[in-house]
């Protein structure tokens, strides 16, 4: 539906009021005034590595399995006759529940030649597909089934393939692959399956098939400042005429100064925000880089613990914008935290889908993921609440944030303050031996004696060295405020 009565220009110059937001996502963030009400605060995480979540390349010859009318499980025609969109009623397994369950997909028609191999298993089953489709695979020395690519898979493997395609719990089986053969270069068709990514071919081979945060952001300030939409329903759950029925009362706070990029500044703009207008602001945390390494992911867990402890009496609006929720503390994944929605690509990479968990399915998602190895095996591990698109709109000139955002990332470069003290006594150290006499070994005593323990002039020597290699990369690359 479209929300708000904001009024925007799109790239053709078309003065637009109003964006779009999926219609469930609209219902789980219209009760948020209400909680802040009662002297909480929000916490939303989005995550997102722009990942394609489909399948790849499936031959055009490829059935799978579906459900005709009279729900009678029956073999699909060719992919490749069938329309790209088209939907199918297909059958997928659900690892939680370990049974097989009906499911949706979409046909995808790749248009690109891509080569094609067909796999084949000791049972006599085939699959034909590329290289860089997924299957799904047992191997000893893991608990779990792992989703790997084709190019990952080899002869002796044994892929998830049920003898009997049927509604209900099974006991999950498998056949060993007894080759993997080149088999030509055509155009080919895949499946894209959102609920369960997953679903199985007509011969029981199991298959796999920070723009959004400014829309939440925006939509929960203006909800937040009183807008309201029509969300009347009528007998059958559609929506009868979901327009604005009320304008915000007081001005919508959402501007650059709601956006963070570094966890000093957004525990210094909750008290900035709270100061300036009230209660009740947003704040948007986007740790898009920085999350490479474990003691950084460490620091930033300590300092989101350390602003949800101090801003309870701001009850704000936090949306916490990072690559993958699953290196977040198990406090804040699942307790302290309301929602999980993860950003993800089509077949062709183009972005705006989501999976929306909540509370219940992000818990499960945390912990069953944990247990994968692989980004998408982990986020493959819980079905979604429910699962949607966003459109490509942000609520102030895209050119203005991206220079912001990368001034405010350029700043990121010397870190968190403990690491810029530790740079500023390296800079002293190295402009001290630059314009004295004083010899390494000489420095080294005299800081031994502040101290009161003894520095080794070779660690002194290695550190300055380090320092000066870093600060030649970063004038190099421009990153010198």
């Amino acid at each position: 539906m479209i929300v708000t009565d904001v009024k925007w220009q799109d790239k053709g110059g078309v003065w637009r009021e109003g964006y779009y937001m999926e219609n469930y996502l609209v219902e789980n963030l219209v009760p948020i005034p209400h909680f802040l009400k009662q002297d909480r605060d929000v916490v939303g995480i989005i995550s997102g590595q722009g990942q394609v979540r489909n399948g790849k390349c499936l031959g055009n010859e490829t059935k799978v399995k579906i459900l005709n009318k009279n729900k009678d499980i029956v073999d699909s025609k060719l992919l490749g006759d069938y329309k790209d969109g088209e939907i199918l009623n297909t059958i997928s397994w659900d690892f939680k529940k370990e049974k097989q369950v009906k499911s949706k997909s979409k046909i995808i028609k790749n248009k690109d030649k891509k080569k094609l191999y067909i796999v084949e298993l000791e049972k006599g089953n085939k699959v034909r597909c590329s290289m860089d489709h997924k299957l799904f695979v047992k191997r000893k020395f893991y608990n779990n089934i792992l989703e790997l690519e084709l190019k990952n898979i080899k002869v002796g493997d044994k892929l998830v393939s049920q003898r009997r395609i049927k509604l209900g719990v099974q006991k999950i089986q498998s056949s060993t692959i007894k080759s993997i053969i080149f088999d030509g270069e055509e155009e080919s068709v895949d499946l894209n399956t959102p609920t369960h990514s997953n679903f199985f071919l007509n011969n029981g081979i199991l298959s796999h098939n920070s723009t959004i945060s400014m829309g939440i952001g925006y939509f929960c300030a203006w909800l937040i400042s009183g807008g309201r939409m029509d969300l009347t329903k009528d007998e059958n759950g559609k929506y009868l005429n979901p327009v604005v029925i009320k304008k915000p009362t007081k001005p919508v706070n959402f501007s650059f100064e709601n956006l963070f990029y570094a966890p000093d500044d957004l525990i210094k703009g909750g008290k900035d925000l709270f100061d300036k207008y009230g209660k009740h602001q947003i704040q948007i945390y986007d740790e898009t880089k920085g999350l490479d390494s474990a003691g950084t992911m460490k620091r930033t867990n300590q300092d989101l613990a350390y602003h949800f402890q101090t801003c309870g009496t701001y009850n704000h609006v936090i949306l916490i914008v990072l690559p993958n929720f699953f290196k977040l503390n198990e406090d804040i994944a699942t307790t302290r935290s309301m929602f999980l929605i993860d950003c993800y690509s089509d077949d062709n990479w183009e972005r705006g889908l989501f999976n929306f968990y909540g509370p219940k399915d992000k818990e499960w998602l945390y912990f069953n993921g944990k247990k994968r190895i692989g980004v998408s095996a982990k986020y493959f591990s819980q079905k979604p609440t429910f699962f949607g698109s966003f459109m490509n709109w942000l609520p102030f000139d895209r050119e203005e944030y991206e220079a912001q955002k990368r001034e405010k990332l350029k700043e990121r470069v010397f870190g968190s303050r403990e690491q810029q003290i530790r740079e500023m006594y390296w800079g002293v150290l190295s402009t001290l031996k630059a314009n004295t006499n004083l010899t390494t070994k000489e420095i080294a005593e005299e800081i031994s004696k502040l101290l009161f323990r003894d520095i080794s002039p070779r660690i002194l020597d290695a550190g300055l060295s380090n320092y000066q290699k870093y600060a030649e990369k970063h004038e190099k690359r421009g990153d010198v405020l």
